[in-house]
């Protein structure tokens, strides 16, 4: 049961802006064909309900479960906490000055899982005071209260702490990464585990977003999996065509030419795409990458790498041209010993340096919180060795070098604002300016 509250007709109540955004990214881990452990009908989605129907529904879900049933209870929204100590939930149509009466508490969520036969119950509590739901009056945490023996509680926040509100509520969205990354199976058994999962999103709340989760559990329900590892099928990339040779093309006329990207794997496709002459230019897109071709005066032949996860595969796309037929008869053979029969002296042609990006920009990223990362990928479009050094860059980027091949760049905003900057890089090959932007957010506090 997922449940998740962002609107509230109570002014006291802000808005949020995570919590259904939430409901939307946890329900597709859990059901994913490729990973997930839950069918698409077995996952009820409670949004911005009120709280009649939110209670019954609550009282439904654990009453009516089986023995040998996996319930995972999920929340997001306001929590609340009053200063004697009781824990509620907030739902569309609560009252913040009459919590008692118009929020749905914590004695009636334990009401219900009093009278639940399974003794596999997975609680996830992304909220203001999250751990205060585990308080009574002061008194022991809930799990040694509860009869199940198998109980796992999870609270994005501490008893006296509050939450953050983002697009995605930080909380889950490192839960929804531990289900989905192939780095959270640590044992690698092809399953994620409960433990697993809690262990990989406190680690990351902490280091990205400087918030403290908490939990507590019961019985043996740690290594209780969730969701099937995205190791099982990682992704792999297909093209739809790898050679394009073109007829007759006068030079100069840009030619477009389309090439499908596809994912025949399992898990998300991170690809990227360069190309190693100057006359073809790359366009990605989701699915599919645009080939921007303007052709030479002269036969020629380019080629563009396919690049995934930031490494070189062994896709490479070869472009051939073949100008217009000229109607002019071919020059005479040179007479043995005149100037034109001299063989030309062919100088070596020096490295330059073409780079994947014309500029960075990482949007919107919260103050002292990392941005998704963005590879730039360097190629020798001419002859001999490469150097490449970064020679300057701004000191809220975050840089990764990988030889002369790549660089893995993110933005980690320390002030609010406008971020803007260049990277300079230097080369035996030429020298490059990067234009980066970023805009740093406050973080605003959900509670």
């Amino acid at each position: 049961m997922l449940i998740g509250n962002g609107h509230f007709d109570d002014a006291e109540l802000d808005d949020l802006r995570g919590p259904l955004n939430d409901l939307e990214a946890l329900e597709l881990a859990l059901t994913s064909p490729d990973t997930g452990l839950f069918a698409p009908s077995a996952v009820q989605v409670l949004r911005d309900r009120e709280r009649r129907e939110v209670a019954l529904e609550v009282e439904r879900f654990f009453v009516n479960a089986r023995r040998d049933d996996t319930l995972l209870f999920y929340y997001s929204g306001h929590g609340k906490l009053t200063p004697a100590q009781r824990f509620y939930f907030c739902v569309r149509d609560t009252i913040n000055r009459f919590l008692e009466s118009t929020a749905l508490s914590r004695d009636t969520v334990l009401s219900a899982i009093e009278h639940c036969r399974s003794d596999r119950i997975v609680m996830v509590l992304d909220c203001c005071h999250a751990a205060g739901f585990g308080f009574k009056g002061g008194e022991t945490q809930v799990p040694f209260e509860l009869p199940n023996r198998g109980s796992y509680f999870m609270y994005a926040t501490g008893k006296n702490s509050v939450a953050l509100d983002a697009e995605l509520s930080p909380f889950t969205q490192v839960f929804v990464e531990a289900l989905t990354h192939a780095g959270g199976d640590r044992d690698l058994d092809g399953y994620v585990s409960v433990d697993e999962i809690y262990d990989y999103a406190q680690r990351e709340l902490f280091v990205r977003f400087d918030q403290k989760s908490t939990k507590s559990e019961v019985g043996d329900v740690a290594s209780l999996p969730l969701v099937r590892s995205s190791a099982m099928r990682a992704p792999v990339l297909a093209l739809s065509r790898t050679s394009i040779e073109l007829f007759d093309v006068e030079a100069r006329n840009t030619i477009e030419e389309v090439v499908s990207v596809e994912n025949r794997g399992g898990g998300q496709l991170d690809w990227s795409a360069l190309s190693q002459v100057n006359w073809i230019e790359v366009v990605e897109e989701e699915t599919q990458l645009r080939l921007q071709i303007r052709p030479l005066a002269e036969p020629a032949r380019g080629k563009v790498h396919m690049f995934q996860d930031g490494q070189r595969t062994k896709h490479v796309i070869e472009v051939l041209t073949h100008p217009p037929r000229s109607s002019t008869p071919p020059p005479p053979d040179p007479e043995p010993g005149s100037q034109l029969d001299q063989t030309p002296v062919v100088e070596p042609e020096p490295p330059r340096l073409v780079i994947s990006r014309e500029r960075l920009e990482f949007g919107e990223a919260y103050c002292g919180s990392r941005s998704p990362e963005i590879t730039l990928h360097f190629a020798n479009a001419g002859g001999g060795q490469l150097e490449v050094r970064i020679v300057h860059f701004p000191s809220w980027l975050r840089i990764r070098s990988s030889g002369n091949s790549k660089l893995r760049v993110y933005a980690r905003p320390s002030r609010a604002g406008l971020c803007k900057g260049r990277i300079q890089i230097a080369s035996n090959g030429g020298d490059a300016s990067i234009p980066v932007s970023a805009v740093g957010l406050v973080w605003p506090v959900l509670g």
